[in-house]
């Protein structure tokens, strides 16, 4: 499922990297350009999911501007986290 949370790109999360004990090592987020159709693969770790500060600094460096308060980037990682999602 795509969420539209920029005004550039929409988002989906298609899978993960886990760690040999099971545990989330990274997210692969796929960001869609609105424009281009163009589509990139982040990795992005669940450290750097957890707030929009820190979500914006590694879309930033994507060149993608995240403006989300608190409670709109708890909605979007609901959103986006709550697909099924399968490791990689």
């Amino acid at each position: 499922m795509m969420i539209d949370i920029t005004q550039s790109h929409l988002f989906r999360c298609g899978s993960y990297k886990a760690a040999t004990d099971g545990s989330v090592t990274h997210y692969v987020l796929v960001a869609i350009s609105k424009v281009s159709g163009e589509e990139h693969e982040i990795l992005i770790s669940p450290k750097e999911l957890a707030s929009p500060r820190s979500m914006r600094r590694v879309l930033m460096n994507r060149c993608i501007l995240y403006t989300a308060n608190e409670r709109e980037h708890d909605e979007n990682l609901l959103r986006l986290l709550g697909e099924n999602l399968a490791p990689t």
